[in-house]
């Protein structure tokens, strides 16, 4: 799991783990402390250093997503770096 930290309202998480999405009290925790939360959901499981590029490649997409969005919000992005909304 991987996650970029600024100022608290800043906050934003990046997984791989999209189990957590599934699981009510996991959701419901990250949507209780106003997180952006981004989750790869291709479906191969992906080296640290295949995450690593996809994230650089999404990362202008990314932060435009979070600094226009209100939080907190779950969104998904395909391999393909399409973003969808997981609410």
């Amino acid at each position: 799991m991987l996650s970029f930290l600024g100022a608290k309202d800043d906050w934003l998480l990046v997984t791989q783990d999209t189990r957590i999405t599934k699981r009510p009290h996991e959701r419901k925790a990250l949507m209780d402390a106003d997180l952006g939360a981004f989750f790869f959901t291709g479906r191969a499981e992906k080296s640290v250093e295949q995450l690593l590029i996809l994230i650089l490649e999404c990362l202008p997409e990314i932060e435009r997503y979070a600094s226009r969005t209100v939080r907190p919000f779950l969104i998904g992005i395909s391999d393909q770096g399409k973003f969808k909304r997981l609410e």
